[in-house]
């Protein structure tokens, strides 16, 4: 590998780190959001899961794809944050 791939693997290794970094961080406001709603439901005694909403998310997300990412590996990528999320949703005020 010469020098030139070289440096343009490590600029792209930094934007990557980069865009995780702020995955992240907005995975983390996304969690905060979702304790705060649960605490609501929780309160109201509302349902704390809402497979209605679930599927109005992901037509939202997929009629939002541009790619280069499939509709199938959107799905798969929102579903595991969604079940993940839930179980902060679930969980009893602390």
């Amino acid at each position: 590998m010469n020098d030139s791939t070289k440096n343009r693997i490590a600029e792209l290794r930094e934007k990557i780190d980069a865009v995780d970094a702020e995955l992240l961080s907005a995975l983390n406001r996304r969690a905060g959001l979702v304790i705060e709603m649960g605490r609501i439901k929780q309160q109201q005694q509302a349902r704390i899961l809402d497979s209605e909403r679930e599927t109005l998310l992901m037509a939202r997300l997929l009629e939002l794809n541009r790619g280069p990412l499939k509709d199938e590996m959107v799905q798969r990528l929102f579903q595991s944050i969604i079940e993940t999320l839930k179980q902060l949703q679930s969980a009893p005020p602390e």
